[in-house]
């Protein structure tokens, strides 16, 4: 092989090395991009909206984690999963409750926080909601 072609030779590979390294660069960025804060709104959205149903059919209030689980199962739509704590002042399994959904590790969460109080005014809880994509 003369000098010419081993030079010209070195020259195809080191492009085709970095060609290559600069399409996997922009491979993950654009990847990386694509990661749509609007979606993780619309999750925190409907979480907020099956909280504020169960809060005005006073679902939460009752302090019943039977209740409260069915009524969750029941407005849940079927591409998300949620659950549900409740820590306060109520008399009921010793002020707290929790619904029966475990924390994924692989997936997003978002969670969020509501004050609810009792019909009666004898107890309040606060409710922490978490909800992700199954």
């Amino acid at each position: 092989m003369t000098r010419k072609a081993f030079i010209f030779s070195l020259e195809m590979a080191f492009a085709v090395f970095l060609v290559t390294t600069i399409m996997l660069v922009s491979g993950y960025y654009s990847t990386k991009q694509s990661d749509d804060p609007l979606i993780k709104l619309q999750i925190l959205r409907t979480a907020e909206d099956i909280i504020a149903i169960m809060d005005y059919n006073n679902t939460l209030t009752t302090f019943n984690p039977q209740a409260i689980q069915t009524q969750l199962e029941q407005l849940s739509p079927i591409s998300y999963q949620m659950k549900i704590t409740i820590n306060g002042t109520f008399t009921q399994n010793g002020g707290y409750i929790e619904t029966n959904q475990t924390l994924p590790n692989d997936r997003f969460i978002i969670a969020g926080n509501r004050v609810v109080v009792s019909q009666d005014a004898s107890g309040f809880g606060v409710v922490k909601y978490y909800i992700w994509l199954r």
